[in-house]
């Protein structure tokens, strides 16, 4: 299992648009990403971390 990580959950969403979509192409998707959404993913990874060790 990959690690709980902002990347990983943008990424995991971006494929599901993106199917046959290049590393490279994600990397630049996510490095342009805006600010909020990268707050948002960053309190999702959070949120989720804290429950898998409940």
């Amino acid at each position: 299992m990959p690690a709980i990580t902002a990347r990983n959950l943008c990424a995991k969403d971006w494929l599901q648009e993106h199917p046959s979509g290049l590393k490279v192409e994600f990397n630049t998707y996510f490095k342009d990403l805006s600010k909020d959404l990268q707050k948002k993913y960053a309190s999702d990874a959070a949120i989720m971390k804290l429950n898998a060790k409940a």
